[in-house]
């Protein structure tokens, strides 16, 4: 009888141990609401194209979306969003509880960080580094350009070259830098502007939103604030990382449009292959 006892204590907490580990392994949940996503992860391709559809994530997933498509990515048990429109690249570098990293190096997406002690939440595009400290903002990244507008709270912007050199983004304001400059002092933009943003479906230019400053000469500081940071080594390694990711990203984008294809004649909506 005790034997009996120890036995079933002990499945007990294998089957405890392995669904822990199956929640530790994924760091948020992904849903499609119209079009269609691909995500990446652990050696698998997983595409979604029904609306409602979803799909835990786990940290290092990339995910991309095709044309006219929206969908939602939830993090640390929502306590951040992520809005993704269409021809975007995430890439889930990292993902925990106090600090967070989200690659980003093309496309369009709105950002909700909860505000929390401690926390460390960055999005890294191929041209900038956007800092949080709780808020919600929307990002698009344009291949040298990236534009920031802030619709609550306050993030920072700085260019991926010039990390040390940032400038503070408030509430209705927005700003943007390219690869090698400096960001431009940010503007006040309408609430009719920015319903205009939110509503594209794909990132575009906004020219409202001053263009970034050209890098200068020197050791000359922006309207924004200057801090410690990388070495000149560690930033051009940093540059370089982005670029490649660039490129993949690119790869990604046409690859997708062939899987649209073979994803049409799918009963099940979803399709799982090894990737390449």
């Amino acid at each position: 009888m005790l034997r009996r006892l120890q036995t079933l204590l002990w499945i007990t907490l294998v089957l405890l141990f392995a669904g822990s580990g199956s929640l530790l392994a994924a760091v948020g949940v992904l849903k499609v609401e119209r079009g269609m996503i691909k995500v990446s992860q652990k050696g698998v391709v997983t595409i979604l194209k029904t609306p409602g559809q979803t799909l835990e994530v786990d940290q290092g997933a990339k995910i991309t979306s095709a044309k006219a498509t929206r969908g939602q990515l939830f993090l640390n048990n929502k306590r951040e969003s992520i809005d993704i429109y269409a021809l975007t690249y995430l890439n889930l570098k990292t993902v925990t509880e106090k600090s967070s990293q989200i690659v980003f190096p093309t496309g369009k997406a709105k950002f909700k960080v909860k505000h929390r002690p401690g926390l460390a939440f960055k999005v890294r595009t191929a041209s900038a580094l956007v800092g949080v400290k709780g808020t919600e903002f929307l990002v698009q990244a344009l291949g040298s350009q990236t534009q920031v507008l802030t619709l609550d709270g306050v993030v920072t912007l700085a260019s991926a070259a010039n990390p040390n050199v940032e400038v503070e983004i408030g509430k209705n304001k927005a700003s943007s830098t390219t690869k090698t400059g400096t960001p431009a002092k940010p503007v006040t933009v309408s609430k009719e502007n920015q319903q205009q943003m939110l509503q594209k479906d794909e990132a575009k230019a906004e020219s409202f939103i001053p263009a970034g400053e050209p890098a200068a000469s020197g050791k000359e500081e922006s309207s924004g604030k200057a801090s410690q940071g990388s070495t000149q080594g560690e930033q051009e390694e940093s540059l370089d990382s982005l670029l490649d990711l660039l490129s993949e990203q690119q790869d990604q984008i046409s690859q997708i449009q062939e899987d649209v294809d073979e994803v049409q004649a799918s009963d099940t909506g979803i399709l799982i292959k090894l990737a390449d």
